[in-house]
């Protein structure tokens, strides 16, 4: 499980909520753990709910670590409008792979490790993500020049 945020009054025992999430290959579900009073170090009530299912699946990227290439698999569940882009690990965006409407099925696109203007980037490791309908997922790849 990983904690993806977490907000929080200033005030003392007041309510925080804690958004996570649990990855299990193919499906992905969303936890939100919300309202739990903080007295002492025990939380006193919480509440928890399940988001449903999300319309796509990202798959990891292959080869992993890769150079020169690698190509990126996802299934869209219906028709939509998706984005996938790579980013560096700062978070600045690398390069976007797919900015359009697809049909359902599955999908594949490559990536040849290079940026928005065609330059190399170097070796390390990015992140890849697809996004639509504000539901997002997000791989790690490795480029090992």
């Amino acid at each position: 499980m990983h904690i993806l945020g977490i907000a929080h009054s200033v005030r003392r025992n007041e309510f925080f909520t804690a958004y996570t999430y649990m990855d299990w290959s193919d499906t992905t579900a969303t936890f939100d753990v919300q309202g739990a009073r903080i007295a002492g170090s025990i939380p006193s009530a919480v509440a928890e709910s399940v988001r449903p299912p999300r319309d796509f699946t990202l798959f990891q990227n292959h080869p992993n670590p890769f150079n020169p290439e690698t190509e990126i698999r996802y299934r869209m569940s219906r028709q939509e409008r998706i984005r996938i882009s790579v980013h560096d690990l700062r978070g600045r965006l690398v390069k976007i792979l797919v900015d359009q409407v697809q049909a359902p099925g599955i999908h594949t696109v490559s990536w040849n490790g290079t940026d928005r203007s065609g330059r190399d980037v170097s070796t390390g490791i990015y992140f890849y993500s697809i996004r639509s309908g504000g539901q997002v997922l997000t791989r790690k790849m490795t480029l090992a020049r």
